[in-house]
Formats: structure tokens, C-alpha cells, sequence
């Protein structure tokens, strides 16, 4: 899937890779679908640039940023 997002001011196109877990009917009669979504974002492609050293040597919030949505959609008529 792709698309357009909007953090800090920023809009750039993204793209996440989507799963179709299946489709079942739930208790109410309606069709609905699981689906997952995955992927990366760079925090540093919407200029957000806040960041701390830890006493390690490492940084407090890395630029690269895991997205994972679980989503349960009912089909409509």
C-alpha cells in the first residue's frame, strides 16, 4: 500500500507491505476481513531531528521506525 503522510509539517509519500490474514463472519453477520500492515519510516525524512546520548554511547530514539498495524475491517454493501 502507499500513500501520503503528513509528520511535523512534512508530507512524503510511504509504502507498507500488507498481509490478508483471511476473511471470517463475526458474531453480528458480518464479513470481515484481518489484515497487517508493516514497514519502516526514517524519522529524519520529516526533519525530526530530537535526540539525547545515553551514558552508553548510543542515542535515545533511533531515526528508523517500525510501523505495525493489525486491522479488522467489516465489508459494507
Amino acid at each position: 500500500m502507499h500513500g501520503n503522510l503528513t509528520m511535523h509539517g512534512i508530507t512524503r509519500e510511504i509504502r507498507l507491505d500488507v498481509v490478508i490474514q483471511g476473511t471470517d463472519t463475526d458474531p453480528w453477520g458480518n464479513t470481515r476481513a484481518g489484515l497487517e500492515v508493516v514497514g519502516t519510516l526514517k524519522r529524519s525524512d520529516f526533519d525530526m531531528k530530537f535526540n539525547q546520548a545515553l551514558g552508553s554511547g548510543n542515542m535515545l530514539v533511533g531515526d528508523k521506525v517500525a510501523v505495525a498495524l493489525n486491522i479488522s475491517a467489516v465489508l459494507q454493501t
